[in-house]
């Protein structure tokens, strides 16, 4: 019992991952076990087990966060978010801007998700978001796509003419449209051909563990590109679909750090409610002592220098 104190003590005060990854270790087995044994099913125990020592985590870290007055980050916008427009999401423009605003936010992008995937918005929704105002309440609106990357040629679903002009273009891999049973070889050059376009300013959700890739080679094509490379607050959450998010968001993290590759933050609210939420964001970036410098959702005006300028009136 002494021991896994003197871990949990290291936690709280430091942050120290490899103390963090020894309790896990330790305790692994044995709550796996217990796990499995109520559900009968190997991938969900496993997955369940992930959640419970996460939350474990998330607790421990949260509990001194609180008590460290001035270390906790402070966010002035949110990069990805959508509305009613996107089809399984729930909000409306006023009603996302006004969550975002109450979190203290500068800015709030709103990324619909492009034509191919089921149920969204058509190009002409894209090709019209000139009339709708930058400006809603004390929130600036950033109006903009989360295109879907359809093959490993890196082929999206909007016509660059209508990329160019948006303020903000998110190129995401998700399954109804790319498809499952890629190699990583393949969903690298995929990313690799999506990031050397430059109208593309963000990799959406690189985190999914459906979808193998190399992070140390994505991170330097990240640095060569000017491409931000997303930390995904919704990814995290424990009823996610996504597999294996903390753990990849963690190692993104460690090498972004060694190649000072900046990062940006979204929280992919599709309610109200979570616009600006970046809950699981925090836990993550102190967990692994990330650099604020680093995050450019943290200085609204470093975040414009990646997006596209030529659609701001600024």
């Amino acid at each position: 019992m002494l021991i896994e104190q003197k871990l949990i003590k290291r936690i709280k005060k430091k942050q120290d991952k490899e103390a963090a990854n020894a309790l896990i270790l330790y305790y692994y087995k044995e709550i796996y076990a217990y796990v499995y044994r109520q559900t009968g099913n190997e991938e969900l125990a496993k997955d369940l087990t992930q959640d419970i020592f996460i939350q474990i985590l998330q607790k421990m870290t949260a509990e001194f966060v609180t008590k460290a007055k001035g270390e906790i980050m402070r966010f002035e916008a949110d990069t990805h978010s959508h509305t009613l427009a996107s089809g399984h999401a729930y909000s409306t423009i006023k009603e996302m801007a006004a969550a975002a605003e109450a979190k203290g936010l500068k800015a709030l992008a709103l990324t619909e998700h492009a034509p191919k995937m089921p149920g969204t918005c058509g190009l002409f929704y894209f090709q019209n978001l000139d009339v709708v105002p930058r400006k809603c309440g004390g929130i600036r609106l950033l109006m903009g796509a989360e295109v879907n990357i359809m093959d490993e040629t890196g082929r999206i679903d909007l016509p660059e003419s209508t990329c160019r002009d948006l303020d903000i273009v998110i190129a995401s891999i998700h399954p109804p449209c790319y498809g499952m049973g890629h190699t990583e070889e393949e969903n690298m050059r995929a990313y690799e051909a999506v990031m050397k376009k430059p109208y593309i300013n963000i990799i959406g959700h690189p985190d999914d563990g459906r979808f193998q890739i190399d992070y140390e080679r994505l991170v330097k094509m990240a640095k060569e590109t000017g491409t931000l490379l997303e930390v995904n607050n919704s990814s995290m959450r424990p009823s996610s679909s996504r597999k294996g998010t903390r753990e990849n968001i963690l190692t993104m993290l460690d090498l972004c750090k060694q190649y000072d590759v900046p990062v940006t933050t979204g929280s992919d609210a599709h309610v109200d409610v979570d616009a600006g939420n970046f809950t699981y964001v925090k836990e993550v970036l102190k967990f692994c002592d990330f650099p604020e410098e680093l995050v450019v959702t943290t200085k609204f005006d470093v975040l414009k220098q990646y997006l596209n300028m030529n659609t701001f009136g600024m």
